[in-house]
């Protein structure tokens, strides 16, 4: 029988190259044109979807005030921190864009598996990048309280840092 809910099995690898699944069932990703999606849902992919320096500031129009915000790199509880660490994105990377593959919304949350794309000429491996990541997404009364972000910061960034490469490199071999 055909479902429009697909189960996946998304693998995360840590620097060390240990493997970790998080298995979920995900439609695909709607971006205003899914029925069983909140408008606040779309409208919070919408607004990463079409990201730019001029409409971080619209996040005061999607997420409460104490919106906690988690990432490898950051653990915010205002939208004013989180504002800035969106902002400080488009200063760190050039290009940044977020592409949705899939999202499932269960019980209130919202599962959201993208790729993120940016330039970099600092990171190993040229000057394009992308990076596979999961976001679980809370709302609570029409506004986003909530976004954790799963991503593997080992794999997309201190390896490619030059010297962290090497030290990395030197314990794969020693553990691997």
């Amino acid at each position: 029988m055909f479902s429009l809910t697909q189960l996946y099995r998304v693998a995360f690898s840590d620097i060390c190259g240990f493997h970790y699944y998080l298995t979920c069932s995900l439609r695909p990703a709607c971006l205003g044109r899914c029925d069983y999606m909140k408008a606040i849902y779309q409208s919070y992919l919408n607004y990463f979807g079409s990201l730019t320096p001029e409409s971080v500031s619209q996040l005061d129009e999607i997420a409460s005030e104490s919106f906690h915000f988690v990432d490898p790199f950051n653990d915010v509880r205002s939208r004013s921190q989180a504002t800035h660490i969106f902002l400080k994105m488009f200063k760190t990377v050039k290009d940044p864009k977020f592409h949705f593959i899939n999202s499932h919304e269960e019980s209130g949350t919202l599962y959201v598996l993208w790729d993120f794309t940016f330039r970099s000429r600092l990171l190993l491996g040229g000057p394009d990048h992308i990076l596979r990541g999961m976001s679980v997404i809370q709302e609570h009364n029409g506004k986003i309280i909530e976004h954790i972000d799963y991503w593997d910061s080992g794999k997309h960034i201190y390896a490619k840092i030059p010297v962290l490469s090497l030290i990395i490199g030197m314990l794969r071999k020693v553990l691997g």
